[in-house]
C-alpha cells in the first residue's frame, strides 16, 4: 500500500467521524495508529505480542483494534471493491492478448506455529492461503 493510500484512508475514515470500538478495551490510540497497527499485523508474520510491543499497546488490545478495523472496512467495502465495467473489463483483456482475461491471480502460504499442545492436531490444513488478483498494471 503506499503511503498516500494509506494517508488518504485515514483522513476520509476520521472524517467520517467512525472509530475503532472501544468495548472495554483502554484504546486511546489515535485512529492513524490502530490503522498502522492492523497494516503491520497483516503485512507482517509477528504475533500480535510482538506487535503490540512495537506500538505501545498490549496484545489484546491490538487484537481488538486488528478485529474492529477489519469490521470498520468490511462495512466500507461496497466503496472500494467493484467489479469492472463492461468496457473496462474489454479493455483489459485486449491488453493480456488473450481473450477473457481480466487479471492475475495468485496464492501462498501464510503458515502458523505449531500448538503446543495436541501437536498431532498439527497438520498443512493448519495454515492461512492468501490470494490475491491484480490488473496488467499490477495494481491489487
Amino acid at each position: 500500500m503506499a503511503r498516500s493510500t494509506f494517508e488518504d484512508l485515514v483522513i476520509e475514515i476520521g472524517a467520517s467521524g467512525e472509530d475503532v470500538e472501544n468495548r472495554g478495551y483502554n484504546n486511546d490510540l489515535p485512529l492513524r495508529t490502530n490503522f498502522l497497527i492492523t497494516l503491520w499485523w497483516l503485512a507482517n508474520q509477528e504475533t500480535f505480542r510482538q506487535v503490540a510491543d512495537r506500538f505501545g499497546t498490549t496484545r489484546g488490545n491490538a487484537h481488538h483494534i486488528c478485529l474492529s478495523t477489519y469490521r470498520m472496512l468490511s462495512d466500507r467495502a461496497e466503496e472500494y471493491i467493484r467489479w469492472p465495467s463492461q468496457y473496462s473489463l474489454e479493455e483489459t483483456a485486449s491488453q493480456f492478448q488473450f481473450p477473457g482475461t481480466i487479471g492475475y491471480l495468485d496464492g501462498t502460504e501464510i503458515h502458523i506455529r505449531q500448538p503446543l499442545k495436541h501437536l498431532a492436531a498439527y497438520t498443512n490444513r493448519k495454515s492461512v492461503t492468501l490470494q490475491k488478483k491484480t490488473r496488467n498494471s499490477l495494481e491489487i
